[in-house]
């Protein structure tokens, strides 16, 4: 059998799986069949036979030769295929380190004696194969230009946009970039502030596109003047006093008692003589939530029999009924109050009275104030049409001047106070705000938040209380949020004074910065 039938013989057994090489048969053959001193391709096949023969042949090679139809290569086809094949890198799976060892010495690399020219050759493109195959493995390379990237969206691109990562398309877009919106001022911009109502700070206002924004309010403010809460509270009182002088449209026709199952409806009644309630009086709001109900006497008392009675229906509410007088105000024994009463001297309640409101009293000359047994005062409902002010609303019971006093067991929801005077009796009673007696430290209340359309922003609200001899200093103001705004809404600072006065600015920044959240 010649060398080529052998080699075809051997490239049939690869195709059927069968890796065994017979190496010495196979050199035998080609060595007999090597008669000329000049090395041959045979030769050279023979050498590559003979570093193959240790191993088994590659997978690879074995891939390669079954495509190929043997009985259709020629002689030189033959010959130059297998040197190529045997040539290349082979990537055995050892199972045993003696088997590794064996590899790594009969490495066809270790062998540098070159007879031909191509040997050499295929020596140094085994080298650059093995060289490229270790630097494929190592990172680098790719694109450059960002733009070009397949999960970049070139559609977008254009001049002074961000990109932005789309989930939608899984691609990054080129999107308008966010813009801050501001509103700033700085200057000498002072405002005022002596409303116990909030006001809005000038200029303080904006109303950006839809959007969510980061707003910020920097300020200062200077406390002008001081008070006591007792102090501002007998002088809320006046004004709340005054304002119900001042109401129009006076009803005087009514006689002056009242009651005995009696509808009224809003109105102010102004009588000169002593007011009376007998029975029950039935308040009649026609589903006005704000409607008004004033029984004022002039220039005598007002008081409830025993067992009367005050019923509100259709949306009348509590802090909108006031009983005034000039005179003394009481009530009897077991009266159910809904409303408040308010004299320029003294006011009393008999034992057992429910009351939800308030008692109050100018203090003009003395206004005291005493409590029956087991008296309940609980807090009004409704929001008051009169200028209550905020530091009364802390109050059930309030004297400008005089002694309050109680017996056994009431129970007060609110604050008790009053400016000169003394407050004795509640030790036996519950007493849900505070008790302040005799005037109270002279201080200054100063409130102010961020608004969207007259509505407080819920936590931007800050308070701060300053003693007397904080008069003439400056302190910061610090606000911050974040808003969801709708097209058309408007954000606003606004401040208000609980106590005292003060001064916002000059130096104001109000910034929106529009913010996007994740």
């Amino acid at each position: 059998m010649t060398a080529i039938e052998q080699l075809k013989k051997l490239m049939k057994q690869a195709q059927e799986g069968n890796f065994e090489i017979e190496q010495e048969p196979i050199v035998e053959q080609i060595e007999e069949s090597v008669e000329q001193p000049k090395i041959s391709p045979l030769e050279e096949l023979k050498n590559l036979l003979r570093e193959a023969a240790p191993h088994y042949i590659p997978k690879e090679i074995v891939e390669e030769l079954v495509e190929v139809e043997v009985e259709q290569l020629s002689e030189k086809d033959i010959i130059q295929m297998t040197a190529n094949l045997l040539g290349k890198t082979a990537k055995p799976k050892p199972n045993k380190s003696a088997d590794i060892e064996s590899q790594r010495f009969n490495d066809p690399l270790r062998n540098t004696n070159f007879v031909t020219q191509k040997q050499m050759n295929d020596h140094y493109s085994l080298l650059l194969n093995r060289i490229q195959t270790q630097m494929s493995t190592i990172g680098g390379g790719g694109e450059v230009n960002l733009r070009m990237l397949d999960d970049v969206n070139r559609s977008t691109i254009a001049d002074g946009l961000n990109m932005q990562y789309n989930s939608t398309n899984g691609k990054f877009d080129f999107t308008t970039p966010i813009v801050a919106v501001y509103a700033e001022t700085t200057g000498a911009n002072a405002t005022l502030i002596n409303s116990p109502t909030p006001i809005i700070i000038p200029t303080m206002t904006k109303s950006p596109a839809a959007g969510t924004y980061l707003v910020n309010f920097n300020s200062q403010f200077t406390v002008d003047d001081t008070s006591s809460e007792t102090l501002q509270a007998k002088e809320d009182l006046q004004v709340l006093y005054d304002a119900i002088l001042a109401l129009p449209n006076p009803i005087t026709s009514h006689a002056i008692v009242f009651g005995s199952g009696e509808t009224l409806y809003a109105g102010n009644h102004v009588l000169a003589g002593a007011i009376s309630i007998t029975g029950k009086l039935i308040l009649d709001a026609q589903d006005d939530p704000n409607a008004l109900f004033v029984i004022r006497s002039s220039a005598a008392a007002f008081s409830t029999s025993a067992n009367a009675e005050i019923e509100l229906i259709n949306g009348a509410t509590s802090d909108n009924v006031w009983f005034v007088s000039a005179g003394a105000a009481s009530t009897g024994a077991d009266t159910i109050m809904h409303g408040n009463m308010l004299s320029v001297v003294a006011v009393s309640t008999g034992a057992d009275t429910i009351m939800k409101g308030r008692m109050l009293s100018l203090g003009n000359p003395d206004g005291a104030i005493g409590l029956g047994a087991a008296t309940i005062l609980t807090t009004p409902t409704g929001v008051c049409q009169l200028p209550i002010g905020n530091v009364i609303n802390l109050f059930n019971i309030f004297t400008g001047k005089g002694a309050i006093t109680n017996t056994g067991a009431s129970e007060i929801q609110l604050s008790i106070g009053t400016d000169n005077g003394t407050i004795t009796g509640f030790d036996t009673a519950t007493v849900g705000g505070s008790i302040i007696g005799g005037g109270s430290p002279t201080l200054t209340v100063f409130r102010v938040g961020i608004y969207v359309d007259g509505v407080i922003v819920q936590d931007s609200l800050r308070s701060t209380s300053r003693p007397y001899m904080a008069e003439r200093f400056e302190f910061p103001i610090v606000l911050q949020a974040i808003l969801t705004l709708t097209e058309g809404q408007t954000v606003d600072v606004r401040a208000y004074s609980e106590l005292g006065i003060q001064t916002v600015g000059p130096r104001m920044s109000f910034t929106l910065t529009r913010v996007q959240v994740q």
